[in-house]
Formats: C-alpha cells, sequence, structure tokens
C-alpha cells in the first residue's frame, strides 16, 4: 500500500479501512426498506415515463460518478454524481 493508496476489505459483515493514517472498521447493515421502496419508485417512474414517451428530467444511475480520496478522512473514499447535459452544435440550434 503507498500512502496516497487505501486499503479496503470487505468480508460478509464487516469493511475494513486501512490508510497510511491508520484503521476504521464499519459494520455492514441492510439496506433501510424505506430507501431500497423509494429507489423501486423512482426507477418504476422513469421507465413508465419512458415507455409513454416523456422526456426523462434525471436518471442518476446513468450519470457519471467521480471518486476521490483523503487519506485524513475517517474512510477515505468520497464519490458524487455529476450531472451531463448533451447540446447541439451552433450550427444546429436554430433547427
Amino acid at each position: 500500500m503507498t500512502s496516497s493508496s487505501p486499503f479496503i476489505q470487505v468480508s460478509n459483515d464487516r469493511v475494513e479501512v486501512t490508510t497510511a493514517s491508520g484503521g476504521t472498521s464499519y459494520t455492514v447493515c441492510d439496506m433501510p426498506q424505506e430507501f431500497f421502496s423509494w429507489q423501486l419508485r423512482s426507477r418504476s417512474a422513469v421507465f413508465e415515463g419512458i415507455a409513454d414517451g416523456k422526456p426523462i428530467a434525471d436518471f442518476h444511475a446513468h450519470l457519471p460518478v467521480v471518486a476521490t480520496s483523503n487519506d485524513e478522512l475517517s474512510f477515505p473514499i468520497h464519490t458524487a454524481t455529476k450531472a451531463t447535459r448533451l447540446l447541439p452544435l451552433d450550427e444546429h440550434l436554430e433547427e
């Protein structure tokens, strides 16, 4: 392991994170039912909209994710979903 590379090991019930500054352990838990239900509802709404020919405002599963690491944090990996938009070329704007 280099000083800038965290080591993450996942077992059935634990996540062990080791960095140059030390280690931390997390207990793996079940996804809350409320969150799981929200995911199912939001995904269903997107697919129903697609089937109905409606424009899709957002669909986070298809957005790029940026991941960074910082050994100074208790959990060194941070991810963020980034919005992207496709824009027409200038020559097609009027069209």
